[in-house]
């Protein structure tokens, strides 16, 4: 993969630097970010082939366009695309998200995590939720599976998912030895993951909105440690969409959380379109 090459692909139309270049129309701007908000790949990249026969240059329609392929399992043209996403946008924090995983893709981890460090020492104070969101995705297992070297190494992924903070030494957690309450702690949790999701039943809403509220409760429980919490919450989810791709993705995480590997690999499998990254983090636990 040629992940900063901004060489034509097969279309033959990728702009290149020159004074014929031009800012693309406010039109197709909005045209080819409704049909990314669509999922309607195909119309995105065929918008994106309009504006490089004009000799358009957008970031943002370049961004598009990059995520198009990666969606579509294209990789080698979505490196291209970031690529130029990054040649006239520099700091453009979701191309560096979607170029960090397109090097997990490749078996490529270090690159990933230095192009994530980087990302978080120059834009850490002005991420959004979700591009923090986006970033744990990309970093979390390695944070878990592999504390040392990322405290070594990415000192401001260690930061930000405060890798150091958990890493207390042995001698002081002994002298100041916190309460052994975890029980009492994840009973308490899982009794308001409980009222949470009759809660959610309860609201006068889609089961598409339902579902999109249990996961993002589920996915903070997730992220705190609290498994069965998040777990009760995505079944529920799972009950009143069976498809829906961020649900499968959290009940295969808990599943590789808990061991079952083979359980997860099943649900991962299950997501459509493919999640390779998801996949890929399953077959490195199989591996362990």
């Amino acid at each position: 993969m040629k992940i900063f090459n901004n060489t034509m692909g097969k279309e033959g139309k990728e702009p290149t630097t020159g004074t014929s270049l031009r800012e693309a129309s406010p039109a197709l701007e909005i045209e080819i970010r409704d049909q990314l908000a669509r999922k309607d790949y195909a119309g995105v990249l065929d918008t994106l082939a309009k504006m490089a026969e004009a000799k358009m240059v957008s970031p943002e329609a370049f961004y598009a366009g990059a995520y198009a392929y990666f969606m579509r399992g294209d990789y080698e043209r979505a490196a291209t695309w970031v690529g130029n996403v990054l040649t006239y946008a520099p700091q453009h924090v979701a191309a560096r998200i979607l170029l960090a995983r397109l090097c997990i893709l490749e078996d490529r981890a270090p690159e990933a995590l230095s192009i994530m460090d980087l990302l978080l020492e120059a834009r850490a104070e002005a991420l959004t939720e979700k591009e923090r969101d986006e970033i744990r995705e990309v970093t979390g297992y390695y944070g878990r599976t592999r504390r040392e070297t990322v405290c070594k190494n990415y000192p401001h992924i260690a930061a930000f998912l405060k890798l150091k903070e958990e890493a207390a030494p042995a001698p002081i957690r002994e002298a100041a030895p916190q309460p052994p309450a975890r029980e009492t702690a994840d009973d308490g949790t899982l009794a308001l993951a409980r009222q949470k999701l009759e809660e959610v039943r309860g609201m006068q809403c889609t089961l598409r909105e339902k579902v999109g509220i249990l996961s993002s409760f589920a996915g903070a429980w997730y992220f705190d440690g609290h498994f069965e919490a998040a777990e009760l919450l995505l079944k529920a989810a799972a009950s009143m969409d069976t498809g829906d791709a961020s649900v499968l993705r959290g009940l295969a995480l808990i599943a590789a959380e808990s061991g079952d590997v083979e359980r997860a690999v099943r649900l991962a499998s299950a997501i459509q379109p493919t999640d390779f990254i998801l996949l890929g983090i399953l077959r490195d636990l199989t591996r362990r």
